[in-house]
């Protein structure tokens, strides 16, 4: 995804000019962060261990200095708004299907999975 489109769905302000302009996956946990990750998170300890982790950047919504030039830094008003429009973007671009059924088909279906 690029990191243009991540800074419009969540509203919020890219601090600097990074050498990246993508990012392969989105995390919250900083246990499974992969190099060229976006890192959610209101952590300062968390964000210097995803930068750690080699992240391509970092949605935060607190006052913190820029801790590498390279990684995109996004600031958000709030970080669990910017969470729900990026989970929203995902969800609106994938092909899901839904289907309906009673409590007893829902129970047996259950039984076979």
């Amino acid at each position: 995804m690029q990191i243009t489109s991540v800074v419009d769905i969540v509203k919020g302000e890219i601090l600097n000019s990074p050498s990246i302009s993508f990012v392969y996956n989105i995390k919250t946990k900083v246990n499974k962060l992969q190099e060229g990750d976006l890192f959610i998170s209101n952590n300062k300890d968390e964000i210097k261990e995803a930068i750690e982790k080699g992240v391509f950047g970092i949605i935060f919504d607190f006052d913190m200095d820029i801790l590498d030039k390279e990684i995109a830094w996004i600031k958000v008003d709030n970080i669990n708004s910017a969470l729900i429009k990026l989970i929203r973007f995902k969800l609106s671009t994938s092909e899901l299907k839904a289907y309906h059924c009673n409590e007893f088909t829902f129970d047996l279906l259950n039984v076979f999975t």
